[in-house]
């Protein structure tokens, strides 16, 4: 099995749980914090939500910079709108 098709086949299983949990997250309670030192409610959803996209990373570049700083985390301010974020990420593994 080549390693994609085994990111592939993961994705698929994952996408559906990854959407049931970013539904879930009420809108208007972005700015929330679980703990006085986390990060808020609507960029730990909207890292969720661009998670899979990191997989097409992963395998079309040979490293990964993350302190590079191309552009800014998208903090996604309602349901529809980490919906939208998390059909992106999951459509740019699956070209």
């Amino acid at each position: 099995m080549k390693m994609t098709e085994m990111f592939l086949g993961q994705l698929e299983r994952e996408a559906p749980l990854t959407r049931s949990a970013v539904e879930r997250v009420p809108t208007g309670r972005s700015d929330w914090k679980p703990h006085e030192k986390s990060m808020t409610l609507g960029t730990l959803a909207s890292l969720v939500a661009s998670m899979p996209s990191w997989i097409a990373t992963m395998i079309e570049q040979n490293e990964l910079d993350i302190g590079a700083g191309g552009g800014a985390q998208t903090t996604a301010r309602t349901s529809v709108e980490l919906l939208q974020l998390l059909d992106k990420s999951v459509a740019e593994d699956n070209r």
